[in-house]
């Protein structure tokens, strides 16, 4: 595939990402890039090599690119929000994420995931593996990093684009040509990644030097792996799996906790099990590239009829997590745009937030409620709701359970990483929602919408994808 052949190559924002008062890296090398086999000599160029994988997709100014797949305003939050019922953009574009006929909508997805994420861990893996310079607990926790970051790209590729090319080395020569893999397989390889950063990372969140405890959570640990893992279950549906993964999360009272929902987003929130760590450089000065682009006020995306309609009257979230701009509303998770030179705080204040603890409530709750505890189900998606001001649900319905922790996954976890859209997907929803929802947004809906077409240059380059576009996509230009 022509995303893969490239030398390897790491991205990197140096002396730029800022935990405390302390620099999150420090190392004296080019601002752009650091090649393959000087990365493993030392700990403190191999964790700069994984932290610039973090810091591009937090939106690293080395590479602006890189929001294509993770935030900003051509990431999975506001991409898939507009595909799906949460999201409006007010200019003639809309047609474009309604209809998707060509592959520019899915192309940075494809692209960030393959070449900037996946292609740069296997590099981690292979060459942390091979080093002679690195203690073995070091590379315990560096192969576990890089485990977990690829299971996450895969994740996302599979469910936006079906079976799809499973690359694990960094061999040019093989990875320029590379079948589709099913689904099943796969998802297989993702379980066996997070199982495996599970084994080599901390309970505890590490600094640089990959043995300081700190309170910053923006590498990731044994609980993050767990949070995807759980979810990888649920989109699976192992309901017992599932259940168990979320279960060690929710148990952890020590170190993960509901907040209140204006320091939910706050960096180093108590319910965020990872987030991603804004750099000084980048284009957001220091805060959130959702923040900014939601928080803009020349902003052309706002939140849809479709989702402000299902809050509930008295529902905290509405009056905490939505703000009016301009005459249109939209959403206020993220409290700070961008800061300027004028601000007085030098510091992040929030960070972009992947995973939290209220999402593992709802998986455990679904999980739950496919296995028959339907008193266990209710109790969880009700803890949620007490936290909005919600009263409780009561229904003994299995059905009912599941429908309304279907509508709380809508109003909790909206324009957070494309849940919404997936979640349509995974409960088999997405053609009854969007063929009422794509006409009123000036589409037309048809269910082979539900995958992303392959772009265009990757089947030109890579033989054995040439015949085998999704359905539904022309395969050429």
């Amino acid at each position: 595939m022509k995303n893969l052949k490239y030398i390897v190559t790491f991205y990197v924002v140096v002396s730029s990402i800022n935990i405390g008062c302390k620099k999150f890296i420090e190392a004296k090398l080019p601002v752009d890039q650091i090649s393959g086999p000087f990365v493993f000599q030392s700990k403190q160029s191999a964790v700069l090599a994984l932290t610039g994988i973090y810091a591009g997709m937090a939106g690293a100014g080395a590479n602006p690119s890189f929001n294509d797949f993770a935030v900003g305003e051509r990431g999975i939050s506001i991409k898939a929000g507009l595909w799906a019922d949460e999201l409006i953009h007010s200019s003639p574009f809309q047609e474009d994420y309604v209809n998707r006929f060509e592959d520019n909508t899915g192309v940075g997805i494809w692209t960030d995931c393959y070449k900037s994420i996946i292609y740069n861990a296997n590099s981690v893996i292979d060459g942390t593996s091979r080093s002679n310079a690195l203690t073995d607990a070091d590379k315990s926790i560096l192969i576990g990093e890089a485990k977990f970051i690829r299971a996450m790209a895969y994740f996302y590729l599979v469910n936006f684009f079906g079976d799809i090319p499973l690359v694990l080395t960094t061999d040019l020569q093989s990875n320029s040509s590379i079948a589709r893999t099913s689904t099943n397989q796969v998802y297989d390889q993702i379980i066996l990644d997070l199982k495996d950063a599970q084994g080599n990372l901390k309970d505890s969140y590490l600094s640089s030097d990959l043995y300081t405890q700190t309170n910053e959570r923006v590498r990731p640990n044994r609980f993050t792996a767990t949070a995807l893992l759980s979810r990888v279950y649920l989109f699976k549906k192992e309901w017992r799996n599932a259940l168990d993964e979320s279960a060690k999360i929710i148990n952890n009272l020590t170190a993960y906790g509901l907040t209140d929902l204006n320091e939910v987003f706050v960096k180093n929130s108590r319910e965020a099990i990872w987030q991603l760590q804004t750099n000084a450089l980048g284009l957001d000065g220091l805060n959130t590239p959702d923040g900014r682009v939601f928080l803009d006020v020349a902003s052309q995306h706002s939140l849809s009829e479709f989702l402000l309609s299902k809050f509930e009257p008295n529902d905290k979230r509405r009056s905490n997590w939505v703000t009016s701009m301009n005459g249109q509303y939209v959403p206020f998770k993220y409290k700070k745009g961008r800061k300027t030179d004028s601000d007085p705080q030098l510091q992040s204040e929030e960070y972009t937030m992947v995973f939290r603890l209220s999402e593992q409530y709802l998986i455990r709750s679904e999980a739950e409620a496919q296995l028959g505890l339907l008193s266990d189900s209710r109790a969880d998606l009700n803890v949620i709701r007490e936290r909005a001001g919600l009263q409780a649900v009561t229904t003994n319905i299995q059905s009912e359970i599941l429908d309304a922790i279907l509508r709380e996954r809508q109003v909790e976890l909206f324009t957070e990483w494309g849940h919404r859209w997936l979640d349509l997907k995974r409960t088999e929803k997405l053609d009854e929602v969007m063929s009422v929802l794509t006409p009123k947004k000036g589409g037309t809906w048809n269910s082979y919408k539900a995958l992303l077409p392959i772009p265009y240059d990757e089947i030109k380059l890579n033989p054995l994808l040439r015949g085998h576009q999704n359905p539904g996509y022309p395969e050429q230009r």
